[in-house]
Parts: C-alpha cells; sequence; structure tokens
C-alpha cells in the first residue's frame, strides 16, 4: 500500500533525481533511508513517478498536462503499483519543486536530462524480490530487504554500484568497462557474466557464486591477491576467522531466485539454514537429534508452510511460531 504522507521535502527530492545535491542532502537523504520506513516508501513512490517521465521535458513554463500525458503513455506498457490518481500528484508535486529549483538559480531544464548521472537508492520490501534494470543494459534483481547503490547512467572508466544486502547480476559485457560492485568490505569485479553476492547484515559469512563468466574477488581491508572464479565457483568469506574459501556453485544458493529448492539426502541442519536464506523465516528445533535427520526432494515455486508441512508430515515433526522464527519439535 502506498504511503499518503508528505514526509519528502520536494526541493531537495528534485535536487537529488536531478543531480544537484550536495554531499550533505544526499548523506542526509541516505540516512533518513536507512531509519525511517514513511521516508522510504514515500521516496519510492517518486522514484516510480521520475522514471515513468524520463522523457518528459521541463520547459520553463511547466507543462505539467503534457508530462502527466506522457507518463500515462508509458505506463501503458508497464506494470506499475501506482494508481493514476497519484501519478497526477506526483508529477505535478515534483514538476513545482523543479520549477522552485529554477527560481533559486540551478539552472535545472529538464525534469528528466539523461546526459547528467542521477544517483539512485533502490531497497526491496519485506515480501518480495525487486527487478532493476541499469543504464548499460545490465539486470539486478534484489532479494528481500536489499539496497542496491548506483549512479546512471554509469560516467567514467567503471560501472559502479554498491550493495547491501543479496542480489543476482546478469551483467552486459563490455569489457572497456569493467562492472563493478561494492559490498562491506569486498568488491566483485566482472567484465559480463552471471552471479550472485551475499552480504547481509549480521550474517556469518559473505558468499559470491558464479554462474557464468568469471569474476575476481577483491579484499578491499586485505593483502591477497584477488581471488579469480569461473563458472560454477563460489566463495564464502567467514567473519569470524576472517578466511576466505574457494566452494562448488550450488543452485540452492539462488533458490531464492529462480524459486527451485533441492535436497540430496540433506541433514535438516543444511535445509533448514537454505530454507532460512530463501525464505528470510528462522528454523530453530528444540532437539539436536532433528537437525541430523536427512531429506530427499525437489521444491519449485512453493511456499514456505508448504515445504515446512511436508518436512515435519516426514519426520513426525510439527512446529509453531511466526514469520520471523518457527519452532520445530518433535511429536510425542
Amino acid at each position: 500500500m502506498m504511503n499518503t504522507g508528505n514526509m519528502i521535502d520536494e526541493i531537495r527530492a528534485a535536487r537529488i533525481l536531478a543531480g544537484e545535491a550536495s554531499d550533505a542532502e544526499l548523506k542526509e537523504h541516505k540516512q533518513l533511508l536507512e531509519s525511517d520506513l514513511g521516508y522510504r516508501e514515500e521516496w519510492n513512490e517518486w522514484l516510480n513517478a521520475w522514471q515513468l517521465g524520463d522523457d518528459a521535458v521541463l520547459q520553463m513554463n511547466i507543462d505539467t498536462d503534457g508530462a502527466l500525458a506522457e507518463l500515462l503513455e508509458k505506463a501503458k506498457t508497464r506494470t506499475v503499483d501506482v494508481s493514476v490518481r497519484k501519478i497526477r500528484v506526483r508529477v505535478m508535486r515534483l514538476a513545482a519543486a523543479v520549477a522552485a529549483v529554477l527560481t533559486i538559480g540551478i539552472g535545472m531544464r529538464y525534469l528528466i536530462d539523461n546526459s547528467k548521472s542521477e544517483y539512485l537508492n533502490y531497497i526491496a520490501g519485506d515480501r518480495l524480490p525487486m527487478e532493476i534494470s541499469l543504464s548499460d543494459g545490465s539486470k539486478v534483481t534484489l532479494n528481500r530487504g536489499a539496497s542496491l547503490e548506483v549512479v546512471q547512467p554509469f560516467r567514467g572508466k567503471e560501472r559502479r554500484v554498491s550493495l547491501s544486502g543479496e542480489a543476482w547480476f546478469e551483467v552486459a559485457p563490455d569489457s572497456k568497462h569493467p562492472f563493478i560492485v561494492g559490498s562491506g568490505e569486498f568488491e566483485v569485479r566482472v567484465v559480463g557474466t552471471q552471479f550472485n553476492v551475499r552480504n547481509v547484515e549480521g550474517a556469518e559469512t559473505f558468499n559470491v557464486e558464479v554462474l557464468e563468466g568469471i569474476v575476481d574477488l577483491v579484499r578491499l581491508t586485505g593483502t591477497d591477491s584477488p581471488l579469480r572464479l569461473k563458472a560454477g565457483d563460489g566463495a564464502v568469506f567467514y567473519h569470524r576467522t576472517k578466511t576466505l574459501d574457494r566452494v562448488r556453485f550450488s543452485m540452492n544458493n539462488i533458490a531464492w531466485k529462480s524459486g527451485r529448492i533441492s535436497f540430496d539426502d540433506s541433514p535438516l541442519l543444511d535445509v533448514f539454514a537454505t530454507l532460512e536464506r530463501v525464505y528470510g523465516t528462522r528454523l530453530v528445533a528444540n532437539d539436536a537429534s532433528i537437525l541430523q535427520e536427512r531429506l530427499v526432494g525437489t521444491f519449485a515455486y512453493d511456499d514456505f508452510d508448504h515445504i515446512i508441512d511436508v518436512v515435519c508430515r516426514t519426520f513426525n515433526l510439527r512446529y509453531e511460531g511466526d514469520s520471523a522464527m518457527i519452532m520445530v519439535y518433535r511429536n510425542n
């Protein structure tokens, strides 16, 4: 549901979206995005309206009806969770904000100007992943709760993004402009490939999995040479011991993206860890022997409740809890 509040400073929003904001404004904006859910929801509404109107030209006399017409024409071919009435409000408020920016001498001439780079911060909700198309043709899918910071269109010799959480990347090939994902104390550097990066706050590990192509994993705080990963490779960095291991790629590690989970005589310890990663619900066994049970099975596009029901029926277990945590018990 869209937020109907008015938490956004229209002038600052226009400056940020047009690439005219100061470092202090960007810093405050980022802090609000991270700490204030209401602000984040309303900012996403502004971002939706802004992206829909990426060809609408703003003249000195702002034609809000013309801009709205272009938005609605684009909306016919897109699935956007924004009502027509609220799009009109967003366009008119944004146009008014840009007009105010003009009057104080910023000199911005376009509602959207593709010749300028814009700072964008994408934040996925808690229920569904978010798909993003970047200016170079690359595609990113953010897992639930993840965020991606990027300047669009890309400028300079590198294509840089900053990730918090988990995301799947399909990078458009461009040998002259490497694609770099910054996440915590690591950088993942590629030219063109498909790979997954997971850097979740509070998790014990940092993970990279490569499905296609080659990536170099660089630890910014270390002195080791980059770890080169090829298709079928993965890497796990253990935060506690500061050790980095090469591992084999597992499709279960991207089950949140593919919708397919497969277990081949896997202990429930691993099953629970996989389900927690995919669905975001913590699973705790009250008896350690439960975790030694072994499961064989494949689940495709099943919801969490169905999978945990199957597991419990298979091993005569029961469970109770909520979407945050579930306790699993043996039946007496």
